[in-house]
């Protein structure tokens, strides 16, 4: 109930500059909700805040590392076909993302740990499916 009003409130505040003062209020309002709506969904639960924080420390370093490499990749891959600087922004971030987990203690490992989850869940079936005709 709290968000809600906290978002409508930030919305009618946002809507005096147009679409994106409604879209810089509703992200400021997310935001600034995150960490009270963070701790009571976690209270209760083996989980704690800290650990939450350390659990995503590694994907946020490399995807804002990702994100930096692909800024200043942008001049001139922009100059490309559309669907060829698509393309190329995606080879790039996916070799900046995986390059910036291995620069992290520990990262290439865990890196391998996530890529099994990834080819586990492409291996899985859903029960049941050997035995359709």
């Amino acid at each position: 109930m709290m968000s809600a009003v906290v978002i409508v409130t930030a919305v009618v505040i946002g809507v005096q500059w147009g679409p994106t003062g409604v879209a810089t209020a509703y992200a400021i309002a997310n935001y600034a909700l995150f960490l009270p709506m963070l701790w009571l969904s976690l209270s209760g639960s083996p989980v704690t805040v800290a650990s939450f924080f350390r659990s995503i420390l590694g994907p946020a370093t490399a995807s804002l590392a990702m994100g930096a490499v692909l800024v200043l990749s942008a001049p001139p891959i922009t100059r490309l076909d559309l669907v060829l600087s698509i393309l190329v922004s995606v080879a790039v971030g996916a070799i900046a993302y995986g390059a910036a987990w291995l620069l992290i203690p520990g990262g290439g490992r865990r890196l391998i740990e996530y890529i099994s989850y990834y080819r586990e869940l492409l291996g899985a079936r859903p029960a049941g499916r050997g035995d359709l005709p």
